[in-house]
C-alpha cells in the first residue's frame, strides 16, 4: 500500500504538496499514521475487525488479482441475492464485460475516467496492476519496520490471512 499511495500522493500536486516527494521521507510519513486517512494500520485493523459484518466485503488487492473471476462473483453475491445469477445469465456474458472493463489494460486506455488530467513526469494513475510492486521502492529495512508495525495490530492468524506478503 505505501508504494502505491506514495506515488498517488506525487501524483496529485493539487491535492498534495509532494510532487517532488522522496519515498523515503514519505515512508516515514506513512508509519507514523501522517498521510490521509491517519494511520494505516489503525484504520486496516479497524476495517479487519469487521470482516464478518454483514455489511462489510474485505478483499485484498492479492486476492483479487489471484482470481478475477471469483472475486467479482463474491463481489455480485454480496451486493445482492440472485446478483450473480444475473452476472453469469447468456453463459456469463457480463462476467465477461466485467472482467475485461475492469483489467488494467482496459482501466489504462482512458486515464482521465478515473482521475484528472497528469503531467508526464508523475506515473499513470493506473499504473501496473502488480502485485508485490512494493519491492521496487522498499528497503529491506523499511520491509522490517512495515512487519514490526503489523505485528503490533494483527495476530500471526491475521496477518496470514492477508495472504503471502501482505
Amino acid at each position: 500500500c505505501v508504494v502505491s499511495f506514495f506515488h498517488h500522493t506525487r501524483g496529485f500536486p493539487q491535492h498534495y504538496d509532494f510532487d517532488d516527494g522522496d519515498f523515503d521521507v514519505y515512508f516515514d510519513l506513512f508509519v507514523k499514521g501522517m498521510v490521509d486517512f491517519g494511520n494505516y494500520f489503525e484504520m486496516t485493523k479497524s476495517w479487519f475487525d469487521r470482516r464478518n459484518d454483514s455489511n462489510v466485503l474485505f478483499l485484498t488487492y492479492e486476492e483479487i488479482n489471484k482470481d478475477k473471476r471469483a472475486a467479482v462473483l463474491r463481489i455480485a453475491s454480496f451486493i445482492q441475492d440472485g446478483l450473480v445469477e444475473k452476472v453469469m445469465k447468456n453463459n456469463g456474458e457480463l462476467l465477461t464485460k466485467i472482467l475485461l472493463h475492469s483489467s488494467v489494460e482496459s482501466m489504462k486506455k482512458d486515464p482521465l475516467r478515473w482521475c484528472s488530467e497528469r503531467k508526464a513526469k508523475y506515473t499513470p494513475f493506473i499504473r501496473k496492476g502488480d502485485v508485490g510492486a512494493w519491492n521496487e521502492l522498499v528497503t529491506e529495512e523499511q520491509c522490517e519496520i512495515l512487519d514490526k508495525k503489523m505485528r503490533e495490530y494483527f495476530t500471526l492468524e491475521e496477518i496470514q490471512e492477508f495472504g503471502d506478503k501482505y
